[in-house]
């Protein structure tokens, strides 16, 4: 069935002026000569993929694949600036050379595409269609719809091109092939949005600001954490990370036909969970709990349970934050139907039902919390619960992997992706052994920021639009937060632990935007031989959180202890090379913590 004509299909209209982008200064960016390698930049609504030498394989908004194979003939791109939601090319071509630079609209179903010179002689793209439809064209818009969706709409315009858009049903009757002759003409901008009527009229209008969009998709995700260590490629990782994995769990992403043929894979979305919380993105992880919640109806998942994975996250949500809600209906449904934490699960069963009642142990009766305690003798055999299989112990079950990763200390299996065992082993490494799990970790971090699966700045690749999150992305923060500083929240009773476990050679480290209910936790440690200095800062705090501190020193003994200047009372316990120190402190000011050792 092809695409036929349709003149009242209602066209919008490009703005008279739009400016140029190409001179944005990103804050997050990627550099270098281009190579045959892929490039992913993105926003809330979509993305946009390819190969860094030229092109862009799809352009995907509102959960549909909107246009493919959108070619700039005769040229390739020679270096690139890559950021999050924005890529810079230095093109080549028979007109010479020019600059293309290509945004995602970071809150909007817009792509723009712009051109500075003259480098390419014309311009190719493909509007794919399922079932066939309707389209109207002029001389510089055009607009499609699917008969199988007539409130979904796809509209293409160029700006400052001369002649008309070339329109025709592609040769496989399914969707229309777009041709524009492009004579140099100063700036020529291509754009395209998607979505309901009024949405793409909206999105054309915004055109005539896109530089100030621009800027937004240049720069790290507002209110979320970050690292200060001095080093780009650790902070401008993180800082990329948590962007991308804002952008996969946007809501705009995790529908539509594109997100259903994904079909929810349950871990994937429980670690883009997890690291959605532990960046302090409260509604990403709520996403990533939806989720988890719609896969439970995807059939038997019996290494995996949907089911099991969705408690867990609600659970570590409540802890992280303090709303009681979701967890307190994932624990009403799982006091009615105990049988999802079956026997084959009960070391994930054992956590799942410790974390729920922690995270209702403000919130509800003390009868409740004990009925939530009582299914742990449903499911533990007899004699306790199985000890987690320690480090050196083969074990085959991604379970035993999840829990041991929960619980630190137990040695994972293989999960299927090489990406995420890197990252979860890492989290698990941690406590005991630093230097072993920094290295893997910082190693991965910094592959994904020059060269990910996606292109720079990704750890995971562009079917993360599938309705799965970004699981590597959240790993790596988890491992970050959970791993490598020991944060274990308890909004409920306003207390947190932070164990930091830093590798032997580290010896500053700063990071900000750790999540304690409606607080903010700020931390930075220097060591100055065997000196030990925390600081911790608290924000947006309406009670101060109180802070088990317990950091893993280097060295045999713990001599001293100050807190901002005046003598602690020592504790400390050994450790694998080291000591474990422990401090608690109410952070109802800037405290200054120093540890003495010898």
């Amino acid at each position: 069935m092809t695409h036929r004509t349709n003149p009242k299909l209602e066209l919008p209209e490009l703005p008279n002026s739009i400016p140029n982008f190409g001179a944005v200064v990103p804050t997050l960016a990627a550099s270098g000569p281009t190579a045959t390698s892929p490039f992913l930049i993105e926003g809330e609504f979509g993305f946009a993929d390819g190969n860094l030498r030229g092109g862009f394989d799809r352009v995907a908004l509102c959960g549909r694949i909107v246009a493919e194979g959108v070619t700039l003939e005769a040229a390739s791109a020679v270096n690139f600036v890559a950021t999050p939601g924005l890529i810079h090319r230095e093109v080549t071509g028979p007109n010479g050379m020019c600059i293309e630079s290509a945004i995602v609209a970071p809150t909007l179903p817009l792509v723009a595409v712009q051109w500075s010179g003259g480098a390419g002689t014309g311009l190719k793209l493909h509007l794919p269609s399922g079932g066939g439809g309707e389209y109207n064209s002029d001389s510089n818009v055009v607009v499609a719809r699917n008969a199988e969706d007539p409130d979904f709409c796809v509209a293409v315009g160029v700006h400052g091109a001369n002649g008309a858009w070339a329109v025709r049903p592609s040769d496989e009757g399914r969707g229309l092939q777009l041709a524009h002759d492009l004579v140099p003409n100063g700036v020529i901008t291509l754009v395209i949005a998607a979505g309901r009527p009024e949405q793409v009229r909206s999105a054309f209008n915004a055109v005539a600001h896109v530089n100030a969009h621009s800027v937004r998709a240049t720069s790290p995700a507002d209110d979320v954490l970050y690292t200060v260590t001095g080093l780009p490629e650790i902070d401008d990782g993180v800082a990329w990370a948590a962007t991308r994995l804002r952008n996969a769990l946007a809501e705009c992403r995790l529908s539509g036909p594109v997100a259903e043929a994904g079909h929810t894979n349950a871990p994937h979305a429980f670690w883009a969970g997890t690291g959605a919380l532990a960046s302090g993105d409260k509604d990403s992880a709520l996403r990533a709990l939806a989720l988890l919640m719609d896969a439970e109806n995807g059939g038997e998942q019996e290494a995996w349970p949907a089911p099991v994975l969705a408690d867990l996250l609600a659970a570590r949500i409540g802890l992280g934050t303090g709303d009681a809600r979701y967890v307190r209906k994932r624990a009403e449904g799982l006091l009615l139907q105990p049988g999802r934490l079956s026997a084959g699960h009960h070391d994930l069963g054992a956590l799942t039902i410790d974390s729920i009642a922690d995270a209702l142990r403000y919130s509800e009766s003390a009868e409740q919390i004990e009925s939530v305690r009582g299914l742990s003798s449903q499911i533990a055999p007899v004699g306790g619960r199985r000890r987690l299989p320690m480090a050196g112990v083969t074990s085959s079950t991604e379970v035993a992997f999840l829990a041991g990763a929960l619980r630190h200390g137990a040695s994972p299996p293989p999960t299927g992706s090489l990406e995420l065992d890197r990252m979860v082993s890492a989290w698990a490494e941690f406590p005991s052994y630093p230097d072993t799990a920094w290295t893997a970790w910082r190693g991965a971090l910094t592959e994904g920021l020059k060269s990910g699966p996606g292109g720079p700045g990704s750890w995971d690749g562009a079917e993360s639009a599938t309705g799965i999150g970004a699981p590597v992305a959240g790993a790596l923060l988890s491992a970050l937060v959970y791993g490598l500083l020991g944060y274990l929240p308890d909004a409920p009773s306003g207390r947190t632990r932070l164990a930091p476990s830093f590798p032997a050679h580290l010896t500053s480290f700063g990071v900000s935007g750790l999540r304690l209910g409606d607080a903010q936790i700020s931390m930075h440690y220097e060591r100055e031989g065997a000196i030990h200095r925390f600081k911790l800062e608290p924000k947006v705090a309406r009670v101060p959180p109180v802070v088990l501190l317990e950091p893993l020193l280097p060295g045999g003994r713990l001599t001293s202890a100050r807190v901002d200047g005046d003598l602690a009372e020592l504790d400390s316990t050994p450790a694998r090379d080291g000591i474990r120190a422990r401090i608690q402190v109410p952070l109802d000011g800037d405290r200054e913590i120093e540890f003495f050792t010898e």
